[in-house]
């Protein structure tokens, strides 16, 4: 069965691998094989949040758990609701526009 690489273990492995890893990797790969780092960074799925690459450096959580820091980052962006406003004062705005006809 083929290996499962992942994006920091092939990157190695296409600069510094073993000939056998590195032909794999260009076979398999061949974008990635031949791409800089930037290009490769440039391409990371939007859904990879940084905060999770950040956890997963310190090695602190996987990038599996990406969805749950994304759910946190949300709530914490999210503004707190609102009161409705008084429905009166639109009634009465409303009336005087059609008064005036």
């Amino acid at each position: 069965m083929a290996k499962r690489w992942s994006i920091g273990d092939a990157y190695v492995a296409a600069h510094s691998g073993t000939a056998a890893e590195r032909t794999d990797i260009a076979r398999r790969y061949p974008l990635f094989a031949t791409s800089t780092l930037e290009e490769i960074v440039a391409h990371i799925p939007p859904h990879v949040s940084l905060r999770a690459v950040e956890a997963a450096m310190r090695g602190e959580a996987s990038l599996e758990g990406d969805a749950e820091d994304q759910a946190a980052e949300t709530l914490e962006a999210t503004p707190a609701a609102v009161a409705p406003a008084d429905d009166t004062d639109l009634d009465e705005d409303i009336r005087d526009l059609f008064d005036d006809e």
